[in-house]
Order: C-alpha cells, then structure tokens, then sequence
C-alpha cells in the first residue's frame, strides 16, 4: 500500500494566500513576543484572530480538512476530556488549544505560504540580530536601559534602545529581540534556520543568522550550530573564499575586543564543575525534581500533578520544587492524556536524521525541545508542527519510494521466475 504524502499537507501545492501569511507571521513572531505583555493582549485575541483566519481558508480559499489532523484532534479531545471528568475541570479541554490552532493553521497552509513565512522572518531576524548586537556594543559602553519594566514570570524587562532582555549584569548583557529572554531568542533564531534547510533556502544567509546568533550566549545555540554544521553536505556553497575570510575578520574582531567577555558569560559554561556537571547545566537539577515527583506520584504519568499547576505558577511551586523548562515537564502538568502530543513530535525530530544527513537540524530542533517543552504555547507549537509537518512529508515520501521500489521489483522477479506451463498433449 503506498501512503499518500498530501495527507501531511492537503493544501501544499495551493497558491500563496496573503491571509494564510499573516496569521504565520502573527503566530511565529508577534504572538509570543514582550509586546503581548507590554499591550497588553489576552489568549482570547489570539484565538479570535486563528479561528477567523481558519475559517477564510476554509471558506473563501477552498483550503482542504486533513483527515490525519482531525484523527488527531479528536483523539486528544477524548482524551483531554477524561481528564476533564477525573479532575472535575474543563479547563483540561482548552488546555492545547494553541497548539490544535497552530495545527489547523498550518493543515490549511501551502508550501508557498511557508516558503513566504521563511524569507519575511529570514529578513525581520537579520535585522533584530544586527540590532541586538548594537544594544550589547551599548551596554558594554556603560549606557543605562531606557526604561525596565516587568515580565510575565515576574523577573525585571530591560529595553536597550534596540532590544529587550532579562539578562543584565553590570555593564553586560544577553539580547533577546522583541522576546522575553535569550533563550527564546536562540530558540527562534534555530527553528527558522531549520526551516530555512528543510526548504532549501540559501545557505550562506542561514550560516550567517546563527552566526549572529551567538550574540544571545546560550548554550543550547552552540549546540544547535554544531548540527547545522554537520547537516550541510555541500559546506562549499557556505565555505567559499569570501565567507571564510568574512568570518574570520569578524571572528579575529570579536575575540579580541570581546573574547574574555564571550568566555565568562558563554564558554566558561562548558567547563566542568566539582559535582562532574556542565557549570551552565540549569536543567539536571529540575530533571531530578521531576524524576523524584513522578517515582513518588506514580498516577503524574497519566493524569498528572492536577489543575494547580495549569494556570497558577506560584501555587504550583508550593506543592513541589521546581520542575520547568525540562523533558518530564508536560507528563507532570498533564500526564501522557495530553502530553503525547509532545513526545510524538520528538520522535519525529530523533529519527529524522535516519533520512538523510541534512536532517540533524530537525534532530537539533528536538534537542531544543527537551529544555522547552512550551508545546501548548502559540509561537513554540508553530515553529515545532511546521518543521514536522514537512519531514514527516518526506518521511512518508521515503517510505514511498520504497514501497515502489519493492513493488516494482517484487514484480519483477515473478516475470522472470514465473514458469511457462506446458500444454499437455491429448491422448
């Protein structure tokens, strides 16, 4: 039987819709940005402005219903609503809600729309990279933060003329965009250059977004870059003469104006600490609290800790210590009822690589998964159901080719083996 690879997107061969582009730029940049909190805006403008746009897709654009995300949507309804009734909360039903949004948004995209998405953000993340690097230039010159107001997780939000950040230290500090922390920024700046791979774009420009992109100093960045490197099997496209001599002028530059910066505040997080741990390991620790409350808790694995911990942060870290921003943090919120969602798509991404080399960023985006796991969050699940969505295209469009190729030769065979049947002379 030969899958069929429109399932993954009904709608890939559709024409651009200026609509469907919209609400992917909103989805994957504006949705998840401190702008949301400086506003500010509710969920419910979130979710008006989706549904709105599903259904002009659906209605004036004539997009089709995959019938592989409806499977989906109604399994986890099921399951989402028994768990509504075990903890007497209905909340658990609108639980993934951003994520189903960001599902259907994209089952009722084009290839072309996607392929529009990328090059916007390609332009908008070059840009907001060479501002962040002029807000670092003015920190580290001693210029005070414009204004300093407060983010959603409580924590202090500085403005530096050309970006926001949480992290700030004397007269040093880590960019992070229009986003909340440099975490999110890298994060961001990886999913695009992922998505930038996967549809073929050019490769020269993705090398130099997550070279800048080390200007957020995180560890997960470096990592990621690392795979991008493996990934590319034509390093001469992105290696040519002039990028290696434009590198290392800005590579010679950087370290010897800001080497000891770059080393204390990012490379001395590699070195090892007493206790055998990554000095910039913040995530083996809420591991550990995780593993200890689900060896105690044995029904989390299912259900979950309980509607405490869905919208109250702070009661939550009253029942138990902290756990976030780690792989074990969905199975603890909401068990494996609903956090299947999210294990599934890392799946996705651990095989990817099986399929080809240039798949270790998929692999890579996974990796950045484990430490954020915000599947339910707008922005994170359009970025993850995105890159998703086009490998398991190819995934399925492998498996094809195989069961063709078997075809074909199955057949084959049986022509050359099949033998003549003689006819049997009367008597």
């Amino acid at each position: 039987m030969i899958l069929l690879n429109s399932r993954v997107l009904p709608n890939r061969y559709a024409a651009s819709s200026l609509v469907a582009v919209f609400i992917l730029i909103l989805n994957s940049l504006f949705f998840n940005s401190v702008f949301m909190n400086i506003l500010p805006l509710s969920g419910y403008f979130v979710v008006a402005l989706n549904a709105a746009a599903i259904v002009f897709l659906m209605t004036i654009k004539s997009r089709i219903v995959g019938s592989l995300y409806v499977l989906v949507f109604f399994v986890s309804i099921f399951l989402s609503a028994m768990q509504a009734i075990y903890f007497s909360d209905l909340y658990y039903l609108a639980y993934s809600g951003f994520f189903f949004l960001s599902l259907f948004v994209v089952m009722l995209c084009s290839m072309k729309d996607l392929s529009v998405l990328v090059d916007i953000l390609s332009i908008v993340f070059f840009l907001m990279l060479i501002f962040a690097i002029f807000a670092f230039i003015l920190a580290l010159l001693g210029i005070d933060p414009v204004y300093v107001t407060e983010n959603r997780d409580g924590r202090p939000l500085y403005y530096f003329y050309f970006s926001f950040t949480n992290s700030y230290y004397g007269n040093l500090m880590r960019p992070s965009g229009i986003f909340d922390e440099p975490g999110a920024f890298s994060f961001y700046i990886s999913a695009l250059c992922c998505l930038r791979v996967l549809l073929g774009k050019d490769e020269r420009l993705t090398f130099y977004i997550l070279l800048m992109g080390f200007i957020t100093m995180s560890l997960a960045h470096v990592i990621f870059f690392f795979l991008y490197v493996i990934s590319q099997a034509r390093l001469r496209k992105v290696f040519n003469f002039r990028s290696v001599v434009l590198f290392f002028v800005v590579f010679s530059a950087a370290f010897y104006f800001m080497g000891d910066i770059f080393y204390d505040m990012l490379f001395s997080r590699f070195d090892l600490g007493g206790d055998g741990l990554v000095a910039g390991d913040n995530r083996s620790n809420l591991i550990m609290n995780a593993l200890q409350f689900i060896y105690e808790n044995p029904k989390s694995i299912l259900v979950g800790i309980g509607p405490e911990c869905l919208l109250n942060h702070q009661s939550c870290a009253l029942l138990m210590p902290h756990f976030n921003s780690n792989p074990f943090e969905p199975l603890i919120r909401v068990g494996l009822l609903q956090s299947w969602l999210y294990y599934l798509l890392l799946l996705v991404a651990f095989i990817a690589p099986f399929f080809g080399r240039r798949y270790f960023v998929v692999f890579g985006f996974g990796l950045l998964l484990l430490q954020r796991p915000y599947l339910m969050h707008v922005s994170y699940s359009l970025y993850s159901v995105v890159i998703v969505c086009i490998t398991l295209g190819v995934v399925v469009s492998k498996i094809n080719q195989i069961l063709a190729a078997s075809s074909i030769s199955a057949s084959a065979h049986y022509l050359k083996w099949t033998p003549k049947v003689e006819q049997v002379p009367k008597l």
